[in-house]
């Protein structure tokens, strides 16, 4: 396997001042290497200027202490790079970590890189990547749907898991919390008969398992099943599931249709034995989902986290041809809500939250992307929603936009200085964890495959997040 250099790597200097709602991250020469803005590049020889297209941002633990990592590609047939973001108490290193399929094809199929996933524990291996291998619009070959999976402790040595082929299979993936019993990861096959399908890796396993989608669940040839994936957990028992479930979206972009599914285990046959099940909560209609590696113009972004603290995940589904998201509580969804007919008027209930309005920021594209992490360490969980076609300060650069608790009223918009035209901030959005040692928070991820930068934003300007004085963003960025 031939090795990328690693010596390059740039770190974006900027501590900057609020301006009415929109945080523009000013550079201070002065403060050089401390920064509350981070800008992770490709290293030198890498074969693709999309770097950040696909990324998968998480947090690992090694004997080291917690850590943060992010790990990103350009997609389809590029290879992936892993990131020090953070180690224990600091900012880590931002040396590339391990990288993986170099040489494509070479050492690893074609194709890949077109998904990312953070897998916790591997046959005792910690802190992996799992990567897909598909090659979207141009049809099956002799290795698409080939999955691999690569260690940090193990870095040298990829793993390469059963290959599932013609059905699209790994065009999106997403990442279950360790030790789940569903496994280590749900895998989309939105090529499959009857509209699409759903997998999962059992834990340790090589050979993925098709899901048994509900009965009542009804898809049409072409729908597009498991285009894009979110995943979120639940709560013990939730939807009359035995122990640890998650909630599960999976995108039909062929209906315009998010299929929202409580997965866990359950003994519904009374035979003593709990198997595997998928229950049908609801669909949402009217927003067509990309997956990781599609333009923009193919759809938008959408998420699962608790924005309300009530223990719950929500669901977020973005419209980024509206400049609008949607946010469906559980407890408005069940019984299948919302999934007949695709043109019946019959979703369930929604919370539609418009673009916020900021000095200086459009909102072109507000949508694109979505996620969910506690940015202001108030234990509720805050939204982050990308907007990469948006003009900020003057420039069509993109941006994302933070809304603490989904409340637009106090959204800050985030967006580097100096970025460049077209840098498409904002396609991906993501959350990484840092202060680890301290209890712990997340911080705001966003590709700009434009410019080939993944940028990760240490300030979201929030309440108990803002630059200046002894306010943590400060103490971050001076490493006190």
């Amino acid at each position: 396997m031939r090795s990328l250099p690693r010596s390059s790597f740039v770190l974006s200097l900027a501590l900057g001042a609020l301006l009415l709602g929109g945080c523009r991250l000013k550079p201070f020469s002065e403060l050089e290497d401390s920064a509350p803005v981070l800008s992770l590049d490709a290293i030198d020889g890498y074969p693709s200027g999309r770097f950040g297209e696909v990324f998968a941002a998480y947090g690992g633990s090694t004997s080291l202490g917690g850590v943060g990592r992010i790990a990103g590609s350009a997609g389809a047939g590029s290879p992936f790079l892993v990131f020090d973001v953070w180690t224990g108490g600091e900012i880590g290193s931002l040396n590339v970590r391990f990288d993986g399929c170099d040489d494509i094809p070479e050492d690893c199929e074609e194709g890949a890189g077109a998904a990312l996933a953070h897998v916790p524990v591997w046959r005792g291996m910690r802190d992996c990547v799992l990567l897909s291998a598909t090659r979207i619009g141009v049809g099956p070959s002799e290795t698409e749907g080939t999955l691999r999976i690569q260690c940090e402790e193990t870095a040298a040595t990829t793993e390469r898991l059963q290959r599932v082929s013609g059905v699209g299979f790994g065009t999106d993936l997403a990442a279950l919390p360790e030790g789940h019993p569903l496994g280590a990861a749900i895998i989309g096959a939105p090529e499959a008969a009857g509209g699409g399908a759903l997998y999962r890796l059992p834990q340790d396993g090589i050979a993925p398992v098709e899901l048994d989608l509900p009965a009542m669940l009804t898809l049409s040839e072409g729908a597009g099943l498991g285009t894009a994936l979110a995943v979120a957990p639940l709560p013990d028992d939730a939807f009359a599931l035995d122990g640890a479930a998650a909630l599960v979206l999976a995108a039909a972009p062929g209906e315009e249709r998010v299929v929202v599914l409580a997965v866990g285990e359950a003994d519904d046959g009374m035979t003593g034995v709990p198997q595997t099940t998928a229950r049908l909560l609801g669909c949402l209609d009217g927003s067509a989902m990309r997956s990781p590696s599609a333009p923009l113009d193919q759809g938008s972004g959408m998420a699962a986290g608790d924005l309300d603290g009530d223990g719950m995940p929500e669901v977020i589904v973005g419209d980024a041809a509206a400049g609008s998201v949607r946010v469906a509580r559980l407890a408005d969804l069940g019984m299948a809500a919302g999934c007949g007919t695709p043109s019946d008027s019959d979703d369930p209930t929604t919370t539609t939250i418009s673009c916020p309005s900021v000095e200086g920021v459009g909102c072109e594209g507000f949508g694109a992307s979505a996620a969910v992490g506690d940015f202001d360490a108030d234990g509720m969980g805050d939204l982050v929603v990308g907007a990469p076609s948006a003009t900020a300060d003057g420039t069509a650069s993109g941006a994302v936009f933070v809304l603490p608790g989904g409340d637009p009223a106090g959204a800050m918009a985030l967006y580097p200085a100096e970025a460049d035209e077209g840098a498409l901030i904002g396609e991906g959005v993501g959350v990484v964890p840092t202060q680890l040692e301290s209890g712990g928070r997340a911080e705001v991820v966003a590709g700009a495959p434009g410019a080939g930068k993944i940028y990760v934003f240490l300030c979201t300007g929030l309440p108990g997040d803002a630059p200046g004085g002894t306010e943590r963003c400060l103490e971050v960025a001076s490493g006190s």
